[in-house]
């Protein structure tokens, strides 16, 4: 069975391809940057957000600064994985892994507690950037409870379940 399925809407998926600052429109070859030169990587995600309602919002001026990555970066209509859960899916981006790799298979383990990053198999992107000294910063990412040391600054996109209760969106707390 595939995990994948038709190309999806869902903003994890627009804005994962969102390598916008470092992407190019459309070449034939990837792009190179002079061996002086910084390459910067912003990659954006919105969870949930659909394309029916940001085209409206983009056609009518009102995301100024998002228009301006998309036309100056990458993007576009990626498929998504069954099941499309929040969790799952952000750690995929980060990791490139599969579920069944990473070891995030949805909101709670089986004992029904929120997954934490001592859970996660593979590393994230912000871990590979660490080992090549490559400096990362990170805010409000699903499972990134308890922040992780990095070259940069995390800032966990929810805390544990005794402190968030209730509360499985990640939620940026004092």
């Amino acid at each position: 069975m595939s995990l994948l399925r038709r190309p999806a809407i869902t903003s994890s998926l627009f804005l994962a391809a969102g390598l916008f600052a470092a992407c190019t429109k459309e070449t034939s070859a990837p792009p190179t940057a002079p061996a002086n030169a910084t390459t910067r990587v912003l990659l954006v995600g919105v969870d949930g957000l659909e394309w029916n309602v940001l085209r409206p919002l983009l056609a009518a001026g009102k995301c100024p600064h998002l228009r301006a990555l998309m036309e100056h970066g990458s993007f576009g209509r990626l498929a998504t994985m069954i099941p499309t859960l929040s969790p799952i899916l952000w750690t995929t981006i980060a990791t490139g892994k599969t579920p069944e790799q990473h070891g995030i298979h949805g909101f709670t383990d089986a004992d029904l507690r929120q997954y934490t990053t001592a859970q996660r198999r593979g590393r994230a992107v912000w871990n590979i950037c660490d080992a090549q000294a490559l400096p990362s910063d990170v805010f409000g990412w699903w499972i990134t409870w308890p922040v992780e040391s990095i070259l940069g600054v995390m800032v966990s996109g929810s805390s544990s379940s005794a402190l968030v209760d209730a509360n499985w969106k990640p939620t940026l707390l004092p």
